[in-house]
C-alpha cells in the first residue's frame, strides 16, 4: 500500500520511490498515484492546489453529492428529475476543468430507469464523454454488490456511443483490487 511505501522509504517523493524500486529490485516498476475527488465548483482552485502540492498523478470524478458533501444531497438515492439535471450539469462541468482523467461510477445517481426523461438526461454524460474522449467506468464495487448501478441502461448509453469503457475496481480495501473472479465475471457481461 501507499502507507507501506512511505514507511520503508519516508524522506523520498512518490517519484523518487518509483526509481528506489526499480533500483533495488531491477525491474521496470510504474506507479501512479491518484484520487477520487468530487466536483465541487467552489473548490476547484483549492483542488489544483493539491494536486500540485502533492504532485499527483492522476485523479478521477465521483460526483457523489449535490455541490458539498456536507449540506449536499447524495446522489446515490433516488432523484427528481431536477436533481438528475443538476447532477449531470455538474459532471459535464466537472469534465470539462481538464482535471480529471475519467469518470467513476456515472451512473451513481439513482436515477429512474422507467422515466425515459432520465435516460435522455443521463445519455448526455455519455455524449460528451465520446465528445472529448473520455473514459467511463464499469463499476466493480456496484457490480458485485448488486447496486443499483452499474446499470444496464447505462451500459447500453455507452455502447450506443462508443464510449471508452474503464472497469475500475474502486477500490475501497487493498482486497479488492485481487478479486479477479468479479472482474472476469464482468469482463464476460461484454461491458466493453
Amino acid at each position: 500500500t501507499t502507507q507501506e511505501l512511505e514507511d520503508v522509504y519516508p524522506n523520498l517523493t512518490p517519484k523518487e520511490r518509483e526509481r528506489a524500486i526499480t533500483k533495488a529490485k531491477k525491474a521496470v516498476c510504474l506507479m501512479k498515484i491518484g484520487l477520487e475527488c468530487e466536483y465541487f465548483e467552489d473548490k476547484m482552485d483549492w483542488l489544483k492546489e493539491q494536486l500540485e502540492t502533492y504532485k499527483l498523478d492522476y485523479i478521477i470524478l465521483g460526483n457523489h453529492f449535490d455541490g458539498s458533501d456536507e449540506t449536499g444531497i447524495y446522489y446515490g438515492y433516488p432523484v427528481s428529475l431536477e436533481e438528475l439535471k443538476r447532477y449531470v450539469s455538474q459532471v459535464i462541468k466537472a469534465m470539462d476543468t481538464g482535471l480529471f482523467s475519467y469518470v467513476a461510477h456515472p451512473d451513481v445517481v439513482f436515477y429512474d430507469e422507467n422515466k425515459q426523461e432520465h435516460i435522455d438526461e443521463l445519455e448526455k454524460i455519455s455524449i460528451h464523454a465520446a465528445e472529448i474522449d473520455m473514459p467511463l467506468e464499469f463499476n466493480l464495487l456496484g457490480y458485485k454488490a448488486m447496486r443499483h448501478y452499474p446499470s444496464q441502461t447505462f451500459i447500453d448509453l455507452c455502447k450506443k456511443h462508443h464510449n471508452r469503457i474503464i472497469i475500475g475496481t474502486d477500490a475501497h480495501e487493498p482486497g479488492a483490487l485481487k478479486d479477479s473472479k468479479t472482474y472476469n465475471r464482468a469482463d464476460r457481461k461484454s461491458v466493453v
